[in-house]
């Protein structure tokens, strides 16, 4: 068979006859399917030139060819015609360079020469056609040139462009049903490309913007129920730009209600909620509010007003918020906003959303400086990022290595000092290679990062016995690695080596051992550290005393909430504002008529309600249904 297909293919290129780009790649299939691919490089030599170039290796380079001189190809033409030959290769020429000048009306009329001469229909001419005859608005020709390329050859997949242009031209002509049936037709027939997302998008922000919302509302559902796009944000959000951009905020919000209900997405919600704020449209504003609570959530609902009050720069009413009781912390949530200030260079909103969520239950606060400290570091203002370290310490938040390798690199980047110890990456696989780096300090670090604490320990107390000295990093890193894992016991055993080795066990550990008997509720081994603060006169942090209050509170154990005020002196008001635990243990013992008193005590030596913790108290009596007419 090989010989006789050769012969043929040879013979074809000397007699200058042409095969289509797509005939080509259907015969390069069938080539390769009769493992026959040698011959590839024949058939190539006999496809059409303008269709593009068959590289060497059997690809199609539509890109190579250049414009021909289309008065040179006139010429040729006639001459080919005067002498009866055979014309068929320059008159598709003529209609591709036509098209490359964006001539539709005579290209069309070449068209109509092919179809009179009896020459075989050619599917890239086709899609050429109906490229340029859309972007010169002649939908009526694009779209029966489309329903020709369908039907002659119905395996070809016309690329998304001209697709969008089909549908663009259709909707602008009051042709929804048309519009419509083109993106059936993409679903049938596929489409070429692979920028498909990207080109509906385009699609439907030009018919917004052009107020065809209804149509691009009519096309978004289409499209994402034919499944050529995927429902997200990116997808949804055209027709709510374009409602807010008419002031039509309640087409907005009703848009936004549909894409949750179907999709289970909100688009460009946080911009409703903005404007509404700008505009103080308090109406829209709580039907905004009462939506997002129905749909997601109060606590999610709580978190888009305080992002929407941090970019408007209400910082007040964002901080309310979030000191509402039983607020609590949502890493994707704080993780969006923190992204956004970066995007978008907010760094006032980054600043204050760290600072009004440093009292916010269960928030990572290494994760919300980290991100300021990225938003300084694109400020190239080391200074600020060197005060973040200060900020994490005097917090007492424990920074993860990513954050001390970061802001080490824009310190080093900047000849500034570095004040600590820079963690350093280390490949554990045993193809790395590593080796003791550092003695025992490095094997110790490298079974940490392993999840071996037991090992570890082991090592430690070789290291003790062999009185080797370690670093107090290495032990403190094996300390918070046991905690991570709820092995406190390992925990404590290295805290007393820390000890025995004459080393000091710093404020951070012995917090981060502290707010892990919390956790578990080890409240009796939670006092012993407290006390223990108390007495070598270290200061508690404002975290571990709410904690261990709270605890107190939820037991109604009033006397050692009096005890840990006592113990505080006078700065449990202004630093620590521990009464509001105290009307908490009352309203758990029920003592209301107690409760009332004292309220009425407190605020005979002040007007702050804050210090007397009214909006806590009310709150918890609201929740628990109590009585509000007491007193």
């Amino acid at each position: 068979m090989r010989p006789h297909l050769e012969l043929l293919l040879n013979n074809f290129a000397d007699k200058g006859i042409y095969i289509s780009a797509y005939k080509f790649r259907r015969a390069r299939t069938i080539l390769d399917q009769l493992k026959l691919g040698g011959l590839k490089a024949n058939a190539a030599k006999i496809v059409d030139p303008v269709d593009g170039v068959v590289t060497s290796s059997g690809r199609m380079d539509f890109l190579a060819k250049d414009i021909e001189n289309i008065d040179m190809l006139e010429a040729n033409l006639q001459e080919l015609k005067t002498k009866d030959g055979n014309f068929r290769p320059v008159l598709r020429r003529l209609i591709e360079a036509y098209c490359e000048t964006n001539q539709p009306d005579k290209a069309l009329e070449y068209k109509v020469e092919w179809d009179n001469s009896g020459y075989e229909p050619a599917a890239g001419i086709l899609s050429r056609l109906i490229g340029v005859c859309s972007a010169n608005n002649n939908q009526q020709e694009a779209l029966k040139l489309r329903n020709e390329l369908k039907a002659k050859f119905p395996e070809f997949k016309m690329d998304m462009l001209k697709y969008c242009q089909l549908i663009h031209g259709a909707v602008k002509e009051n042709k929804i049903d048309v519009a419509l049936n083109l993106v059936d037709d993409i679903k049938e027939c596929g489409t070429s490309t692979d920028n498909v997302e990207r080109r509906v998008f385009f699609l439907l922000q030009n018919l917004t913007e052009e107020g065809y919302i209804e149509e691009a509302k009519q096309l978004t559902r289409k499209f994402i129920d034919c499944n050529i796009v995927n429902s997200n944000n990116n997808i949804l959000r055209p027709v709510v730009t374009a409602l807010m951009d008419k002031r039509d905020m309640e087409g907005a919000l009703s848009w936004i209600q549909e894409c949750q209900a179907k999709y289970g997405f909100m688009p460009s919600f946080h911009d409703i909620l903005v404007r509404l704020i700008n505009e103080g449209d308090k109406d829209m504003l709580q039907k905004a509010m009462e939506f997002s609570s129905s749909h997601h959530g109060d606590i999610n609902m709580l978190y888009d007003m305080t992002f929407a009050f941090l970019t408007t720069s209400k910082f007040d009413e964002a901080k309310k918020i979030i000191d509402t009781p039983g607020m609590i912390a949502r890493a994707g949530r704080l993780q969006w906003y923190s992204e956004k200030c970066l995007v978008d260079q907010m760094q006032e909103q980054m600043e204050k959303l760290v600072e009004i969520t440093k009292d916010l239950y269960n928030c990572n606060r290494d994760n919300l400086y980290f991100s300021l400290l990225q938003l300084y570091a694109r400020k190239e203002d080391p200074n600020k990022c060197l005060q973040i370290w200060t900020n994490m310490q005097e917090e007492e938040v424990i920074p993860s290595d990513r954050t001390l390798r970061y802001l080490a690199n824009v310190l080093k980047s900047h000849d500034q000092p570095i004040p600590y110890e820079v963690p350093q990456i280390m490949d554990m696989s045993p193809q790395s290679g590593i080796t003791d780096i550092n003695g025992d300090d490095s094997n110790i670090v490298k079974l940490c990062l392993e999840g071996n604490i037991d090992q570890a320990l082991q090592l430690i107390n070789d290291a003790k016995e062999n009185k080797t000295s370690l670093k107090y990093k290495t032990l403190d890193t094996v300390i918070l690695s046991a905690l991570k894992l709820g092995d406190v016991d390992t925990a404590l055993k290295v805290r007393d080596i820390i000890k025995e080795f004459g080393l000091t066990v710093n404020k951070l550990t012995n917090s981060a051992i502290f707010f892990h008997y919390i956790e578990t509720d080890n409240l009796p081994a939670a006092e012993n550290i407290f006390e223990d603060f108390i007495a070598k006169g270290i200061q508690p942090t404002v975290r571990m005393t709410r904690a261990l209050a709270l605890k107190y509170e939820q037991t109604g154990n009033m006397d050692k909430i009096n005890n840990m005020i006592d113990q505080l002196g006078d700065s449990h008001d202004e630093q620590y504002q521990l009464y509001k635990y105290v009307l908490g243990a009352l309203l758990y013992r029920n003592e209301l008529d107690t409760a009332f008193t004292k309220i009425k005590e407190k605020l005979s030596e002040t007007q702050n309600g804050d210090k007397v913790g009214l909006r806590s108290f009310f709150s918890k009596m609201i929740q628990n249904e109590l009585p509000l007419d007491k007193g």
